[in-house]
This record gives structure tokens, C-alpha cells and sequence, in this order.
């Protein structure tokens, strides 16, 4: 195929960190410290991005929906533990020390228990706050000793919690699906659509306006840090305009929320 030909001209996107160059220019490489310039920077990267106020994704008058009364379906156990089969057994440990892999040893039994909580989470819109702790790996984005900037953070959430976020996930994508607010368009981040075709199809559009003599001009636009920046808060009255039911807006802003994250370094 086109990208197993290509690959091998890829550079790796990221490396291993051997230490961090700090304000002064000095090289730092004692895990200690590194850590906390990794803490001071990113604290600031996560921090509440200044909104001016009344907004209209927050602050406009309420549309009345026909839904607003539709609750989350239930999970069956069935369902639960498809799901549980079907992820991927990583060994790669969250905040607590537990990873996919270990689902392959807990007994079915346990499941039955953990439905239960995952359906009143999805009813009451509440999540264990132990579901919210990640551990955050760096990566050198290019060079291996590097400012905390120019790193790559990989968050490794709680394995449990991404369960739960699955399950979500399905019946989120079916609610969008009902309601027709995604156009065909959106190609990221979703089942059976492939970036490529969108890619294929700009092509094409291309080509048959210069075939036939017309101006072309393309604007690429790139937000930084996207999701690292999200202003929830915006997200959910956002979703809320488009109609999604406040049941999925309640859960989807306890998920958000009042996480904590923890950086390791060489651990």
C-alpha cells in the first residue's frame, strides 16, 4: 500500500528525553528537577485560557430541544464485555499501576460488579475520582536534551475509566449519527471514514479547477494545542445548541473536570 511504501522516508516523530535545558541555558538532567521544570511549564500550558464574557456558547438564551428528557442507555453485561475483549491488551501502566493486560487475568465475575458502577455513572453523571488520575510520560520531540517545550506529552489515562469512555464513545457516535450533525466531510476520528479519501477528493477538487483554468487557493489552518487548551465550559454549551441531551452534557463535563495528572521521568 501507499503508506507501507512510504514509511520508511519518515523520521521518527519523537525520542527518548536525556534532560532539559532550563531558562539559563544550563543542562539538567537530574530526574528531580527535570520534573519540576516539566510541572512549571505544563502547569502553565493547562492553565484556564482568559474568556470574555457573556459568550454565545455560554451565555445565549436556550434552545428547547425535543430530547432534553433522553437518559443514556444502559450498559449490558454483554456489551461490557465485548468492549473489554475487544481493546487492546497494552502493558503500558496507568497512574495506579494497572494496564489492559491485566484484564486477561481478572475473572469475569468482577464485571459484573463494575457494570453496575458504570451504569450509575452514566445515570448520575459521576466519575471516581481515582478515574481521573494520569500518568504523563515526555517525549523529545526532536533532539533528546531539549526544553521543556519542545517535548511531546503522552498521558496514559486510568484503564478502567477508558472502558467506561468506550462505552460512551458508542452511544455519543449514535446519538450524532440520529441528530445528522456530522456531514460527510469529517473524515478524523471516526469509524469506517478514512482521512485518505478526504485527502483523495481535495485532490481532485484541485485538479478539475486548474484543469479548467480556475483560481485555486487553499488556507491550512492549524490550532495549537487544541486539546490540551479546550475551554470546556465552551465545548459543552456548544454541544448543547447542536442539541446533544443534557444527560451526555452532565457526564461529558464530570469527565472533564478535576483531573490530575502526575509527570514521570526515567521511572
Amino acid at each position: 500500500s501507499f503508506w507501507y511504501r512510504s514509511k520508511r522516508f519518515f523520521k521518527p516523530s519523537s525520542s527518548s528525553l536525556y534532560g532539559f535545558i532550563d531558562t539559563s541555558g544550563q543542562i539538567v538532567k537530574e530526574c528531580d528537577r527535570m520534573c519540576n521544570l516539566a510541572a512549571d511549564y505544563y502547569e502553565n500550558v493547562f492553565k484556564a485560557s482568559t474568556i470574555f464574557r457573556p459568550h454565545p456558547y455560554t451565555d445565549s438564551p436556550p434552545t428547547v430541544f425535543d430530547n432534553t428528557s433522553q437518559s443514556i442507555p444502559e450498559v449490558t453485561l454483554d456489551e461490557l464485555l465485548n468492549t473489554v475483549i475487544s481493546k487492546k491488551k497494552k502493558k503500558s501502566l496507568d497512574a495506579h499501576g494497572l494496564s489492559n493486560h491485566m484484564f486477561n487475568f481478572l475473572d469475569l465475575n468482577y464485571w459484573s460488579l463494575l457494570l453496575n458502577l458504570y451504569n450509575h455513572s452514566f445515570q448520575k453523571s459521576i466519575l471516581p475520582s481515582a478515574w481521573k488520575d494520569t500518568r504523563m510520560i515526555l517525549l523529545a520531540k526532536k533532539d533528546s536534551i531539549c526544553p521543556p517545550s519542545l517535548t511531546r506529552p503522552i498521558s496514559l489515562l486510568d484503564s478502567f475509566q477508558k472502558i467506561g469512555e468506550k462505552l460512551f464513545l458508542t452511544r455519543f457516535c449514535d446519538l450524532l449519527a440520529r441528530r445528522g450533525l456530522l456531514s460527510d466531510s469529517q473524515s478524523g476520528f471516526r469509524e469506517h471514514f478514512r482521512l485518505q479519501t478526504r485527502l483523495l477528493l481535495f485532490l481532485e477538487d484541485i485538479y478539475s479547477l486548474m484543469s479548467n483554468s480556475a483560481p485555486v487557493c487553499t488556507v491550512f489552518v492549524d490550532f495549537r494545542a487544541a486539546f490540551d487548551q479546550l475551554w470546556y465550559l465552551g465545548c459543552i454549551g456548544k454541544l448543547r445548541n447542536l442539541g446533544i441531551p443534557p444527560s451526555y452534557l452532565n457526564w461529558i463535563e464530570a469527565w472533564l473536570v478535576n483531573r490530575r495528572c502526575y509527570i514521570e521521568i526515567n521511572g
